[in-house]
């Protein structure tokens, strides 16, 4: 079995190459250029139907396995009693690897039996050493808790909708509390807060651009974040977002811009209530 993650460790690196909407060539084409620009956390799903791309990519980049982190997530149809594993199996034959570093459960199942189920499967994926830590995505705070308690401490990360746009401080206190890492999809707000004032705002000042501003503002957090980017110039930029420091009054400016409470991902019927 590999090494668990310990207490106090960044449980997940703090920026990621997100891999949504990606497939096909560009797919490939895109993992292999993060790759070439310093990314080694490398997210993908199986509902993104791209895990064979991005393992390909992570192949034929040369780098040796254990200096990358890969995710992936079981999709919530195969999160039912005995399918987990199975398709665990079919991702890591896709990704050319006999182990991933993060499994997630990618939405939470409709049934409750279904989710408890998922959870304890998780943890038997981990236990037979072909995930490093396992994670949930997409859970509010009685979602997440019970999580954890089924996981028995074990969840590592809760990967939700996350940046300066939208309020998630309820979630985020409740991740703390609970010793999980939270991890940041849309973290740019689809381009959003590239045009919100205060961010452009607090950018200049900076003499940066509001992507690595936002970006950092989220890092900065422990919150690690998985941005996706077509363009070399974009993935070199946002990896250059770490180097910046934001000062408290940066900080406390770019939170001010939460109320206005723009969510992104809401899929009906997929969604569970989430916390206001």
């Amino acid at each position: 079995m590999h090494r668990p993650v310990k207490p106090g460790e960044t449980a997940v690196p703090l920026l990621g190459f997100g891999t949504w909407p990606l497939t096909g060539a560009e797919a490939r084409g895109a993992v292999a250029t993060a790759l070439e620009t310093g990314f080694r956390h490398i997210d993908t799903a199986q509902m993104y139907a791209n895990e064979a791309e991005v393992g390909a990519a992570c192949e034929a980049s040369g780098l040796a396995r254990e200096s990358l982190f890969i995710a992936t997530k079981v999709d919530r149809h195969n999160a039912a009693t005995g399918r987990v594993a199975g398709s665990v199996s079919r991702s890591l034959d896709a990704l050319r690897t006999d182990y991933v570093d993060l499994l997630l459960l990618h939405w939470p199942p409709p049934a409750a039996p279904d989710f408890d189920s998922a959870i304890g499967q998780l943890l038997e994926v981990a236990h037979s050493g072909a995930a490093r830590a396992i994670g949930v995505a997409n859970c509010n705070v009685p979602l997440l808790r019970r999580a954890q308690a089924l996981a028995r401490g074990a969840i590592a990360t809760n990967q939700v909708e996350f940046h300066p746009l939208l309020d998630q401080t309820r979630i985020a206190d409740c991740a703390a509390s609970l010793g999980v890492q939270l991890t940041a999809y849309c973290p740019l707000a689809r381009g959003a807060v590239l045009e919100d004032p205060v961010i452009v705002a607090v950018a200049e000042r900076l003499g940066a651009m509001p992507a690595q501003v936002c970006l950092r503002w989220i890092t900065q957090q422990g919150v690690a974040a998985v941005c996706m980017s077509r363009r070399r110039a974009n993935m070199e930029a946002n990896r250059r977002s770490l180097a910046l420091t934001l000062s408290e009054r940066d900080l406390a400016e770019i939170a001010s811009a939460r109320r206005r409470g723009l969510r992104i991902v809401d899929i009906a019927g997929w969604a569970p209530d989430w916390d206001a």
